[in-house]
């Protein structure tokens, strides 16, 4: 509070669920008043998607890759006249994927054509443990061939 400003950012986990506040104001000769509110902030769903890859030597963590092009992930928010609203998702620079906007309450999470999942937290994790090594390409092949056409005898296709 500064003078007759309340002031408040929630954290992540504060957004998209009620918060009460009561504040009390008291007077120098002893007077009080008593205010009492709720606040539910529509918040950002924040989505890891670490692949581990289980080795002999170890864990090898790489972050799922969402293809641009495709509709995922997405939060498909329930409204009172049976429809769905849906709210787009996008990549952070850290790797997270990320939904802003999503209001408090459940939601279907789809992070694919067939991977959907009813839920209110504004945590995710789809990551996934893998036994073995992650198949990454280091090299670069390139083949050409040359072909020669002298000599060919062309033929007319028919009309």
């Amino acid at each position: 509070m500064s003078g007759s400003t309340v002031s408040w950012t929630p954290t992540h986990t504060q957004s998209r669920t009620a918060n009460q506040f009561t504040v009390t104001a008291t007077t120098a000769k002893g007077g009080s008043a008593t205010q009492t509110w709720s606040v539910t902030p529509s918040g950002v769903v924040v989505i890891t998607a670490i692949l581990t890859y289980w080795t002999p030597s170890g864990a090898i963590n790489h972050p799922r890759v969402f293809l641009a092009d495709l509709p995922y992930p997405a939060a498909l928010i329930p409204q009172s006249d049976g429809s769905l609203t849906r709210l787009q998702g996008a990549a952070n620079p850290d790797g997270r994927l990320s939904i802003p906007h999503v209001p408090a309450g459940y939601y279907c999470l789809q992070l694919a054509a067939t991977s959907n999942f009813w839920t209110s937290t504004s945590n995710f994790d789809a990551g996934q443990d893998i036994v073995g090594n992650p198949h990454v390409t280091t090299t670069q092949n390139t083949t050409t061939f040359n072909v020669s056409l002298s000599n060919a005898n062309l033929a007319r296709a028919p009309y």
